[in-house]
């Protein structure tokens, strides 16, 4: 292979480099297979591109090298690869395929010019360009794993005059370090014990140590920068991972492992979930939806049979049914934000509010792949939670997509004698976990052994907000649920707010003002039935964003949604309006819109469907009310009283129990 890659250049190749504009007196040197080539010919700069000028081909060079001068064709083979390519031509033949290449074989000379990084590519060779001392290195493939996974296509080793090199950040990210950049070139790489400070032309240094403070050196390099990754000597990977690596250079072969033994799963006051593992780990965690989910892939990690013998008679979980979180992985969609309050989209499009991507690839939301017949490298397992032996603690109502109509209207006896805000209201939040847990279920497992990946999955009664803080000891997930939904739950959003005034009135007033008062009053009118549970978006000047209500509603699985709203036009546009858009909030638009009118008295703009975005993008049966126009004298005149905007909040607090008796 190696007398194939000195006839490769001594057949003339052309390597385009970056930011050799305007270089044309420098010169470039070549190392190949970590020797120094120094052709009769010294490399020269044509158009941005390295020329290295041909000799006669030698007879028994590792590769057939042969000419066709009527048709202007070099052939090179090597193995059971055929490289085909014509003078002037820009697409190749690679074993017969048609290949477009990034510059055409010419002639300067006499000699014939190849471009280098295509052929490297087609024969299987490395190359790369180090800028600073403008050197091209040119070397066989080494064939790379990580914890028995081959990332050799992933992974670049270039070999420079005294060593190996190899590319840092891409392994750290598959050994789970964490690598971050405080200046352009000047990375800072975390194994949990040491932080090395990587910069390209200098030794690399620990800064910071579990063991020592201050600044200590080891012995390791000088890091350097080839087709501007950062490079580190072969020979510094097991200081920098904590990791032991194998070579065997005559082969071509590293090996790198580096794993950590999960040692348990413990969980401690109801909502913070202990990892314990065998040394520092960095996860990967998303969740995913119906149920709400908190997955969390622990890289280069597995199983410790300690702990797996500690858990007694413990087998296997279900294989078949609700374990897709673990068996594949899947990322829950990223909500649109929202930057106007209408969307443009027609009121019919399919409700896309329960769709999830899938998009992982070892991380979340790197690539999407198949993977719905995956199953686990080991069996699943559920971690037995404390309040289990005690059985069933509560009646929340579980916020699955399985739930019938019958589930929603089921509540719970201490809800119908005290009622949903008597409970809460006399509850501390540590009783209210205690009493509704947040946590219905941990499960893992080994989830991939080529790369090792142990999986945990918490399944939760309701969403939860989250936090993971790593040590030495492993994790801890202090997670911060919303409350449990116990009865028939109502969001009622005021309008605008904060920095967002909403409409202005003739009167110098603002909308937000209106539409905050009126949904304190409904909030509180509401609350007097028991089996109604009621959220505010917000209770204060406070300014929300539009997804920010939307996720109000749809966090807390909520039944019904109305936003509180005045009107804006012209002087003389007067009238009552209520917009829904799903099929679904009809009828709740219309009952509403009914209250609503008589409460007013104002004219009758009807029940309108828009595509305003709070209506659309929520999961339940919701409306927007528009109570009268603020800039029609009379009409703002009247939103300005206490005792009209009292009788609006009656109206509609009737209208919401009215459709909760009639139509669910």
């Amino acid at each position: 292979m190696k007398r194939f890659l000195t006839a490769v250049w001594l057949l003339v190749m052309v390597f385009a480099i970056p930011g050799l504009a305007g270089a044309q007196d420098h010169s470039v040197s070549l190392v190949i297979e970590g020797e120094t080539v120094e052709p009769d010919v010294p490399p020269l700069i044509h158009n941005q591109r390295t020329l290295v000028p041909v000799r006669v081909v030698a007879e028994g060079l590792g590769a057939d090298v042969d000419w066709d001068g009527e048709t202007r064709t070099a052939t090179i083979t090597n193995d059971d690869t055929i490289l085909k390519l014509q003078l002037d031509n820009p697409v190749a033949e690679l074993n017969g395929q048609r290949v477009e290449m990034d510059a055409p074989p010419m002639i300067r000379n006499q000699r014939m010019l190849l471009p280098l990084r295509f052929v490297g590519e087609a024969m299987g060779i490395t190359v790369g360009w180090e800028d600073l001392t403008r050197t091209v290195y040119v070397n066989q493939t080494y064939t790379v794993t990580i914890n028995g996974e081959d990332v050799s296509g992933k992974v670049k080793i270039y070999q420079l005059k005294n060593e190996p090199y190899v590319e840092i950040e891409t392994i750290a990210g598959k050994l789970g370090l964490d690598t971050r950049y405080q200046e352009e070139n000047r990375m800072i790489l975390d194994n949990y014990s040491e932080n090395w400070e990587i910069t390209p032309g200098k030794p690399l240094k620990v800064t910071q140590s579990s063991e020592t403070t201050g600044l200590k050196s080891k012995k390791s390099g000088v890091v350097k920068q080839i087709d501007f990754k950062t490079v580190v000597p072969l020979r510094s990977l097991e200081d920098l991972t904590e990791g032991s690596v194998e070579t065997d250079l005559k082969k071509r072969e590293i090996h790198i492992e580096r794993l950590r033994n999960v040692e348990g799963i413990t969980v401690e006051d109801g909502v913070t979930v202990s990892i314990q593992t065998s040394a520092p780990v960095k996860p990967i965690d998303f969740t995913l939806v119906g149920p709400h989910r908190i997955v969390l892939d622990i890289p280069a990690s597995v199983l410790s049979e300690e702990f797996l013998d500690s858990l007694g008679e413990l087998e296997e979980l279900k294989t078949d049914s609700d374990n897709s979180d673990i068996e594949t992985g899947t990322k829950e969609e990223d909500s649109e934000q929202a930057n106007d309050e209408m969307d443009s989209e027609d009121p019919e499009e399919p409700d896309q509010s329960e769709q999830v991507e899938e998009n992982y690839e070892g991380q979340a939301g790197t690539g999407s792949t198949d993977e719905e017949d995956q199953k686990p490298a080991s069996g699943i397992f559920v971690l037995p939670l404390p309040w289990e032996e005690e059985g069933p603690s509560n009646t929340e109502v579980k916020d699955t997509d399985s739930s019938s109509e019958e589930d929603k209207d089921v509540v719970d006896p201490e809800v119908k004698e005290q009622g949903v805000h008597e409970i809460l209201d006399n509850l501390s939040p540590e009783e209210v976990i205690e009493k509704y847990p947040a946590i219905r279920e941990i499960r893992f497992s080994q989830f991939e052994e080529s790369p090792y990946i142990v999986r945990v999955v918490l399944e939760l009664n309701r969403k939860s907000n989250y936090q993971i803080v790593s040590d030495e000891n492993g994790l801890q997930i202090k997670l911060d649920p919303l409350p449990p939904k116990l009865g028939y739950l109502i969001v009622v959003d005021a309008g605008h707010g904060g920095k967002d005034p909403g409409a202005q009135g003739v009167s110098g007033n603002v909308e937000k003002d209106f539409n905050l008062d009126v949904a304190q009053r409904l909030v509180k009118l509401l609350k007097q039935y028991k089996e109604f549970q009621v959220v505010a978006t917000r209770q204060d000047d406070t300014f929300l964003t539009l997804d920010e209500r939307v996720q109000i509603a749809n966090d807390m699985n909520a039944d019904l949604f109305i936003s509180i709203h005045a009107n804006a036009y012209r002087p003389t546009s007067r009238g009552t309006e209520t917009y829904y858009y799903h099929q679904r909030s009809k009828n709740l638009a219309h009952v509403i819109h009914r209250h609503l009118l008589n409460a007013t008295g104002f004219p009758d703009r009807k029940v309108q469907t828009a595509p305003f975005y709070v209506i659309k993008h929520t999961d339940m049966p919701a409306v927007l009310t528009e109570t009268g126009f603020m800039t029609n004298q009379y009409e703002n005149q009247m939103m300005l009283k206490p005792e009209f905007r009292q009788k609006v909040a009656e109206s509609l607090a009737a209208g919401i129990r009215d459709y909760y008796l009639n139509y669910e």
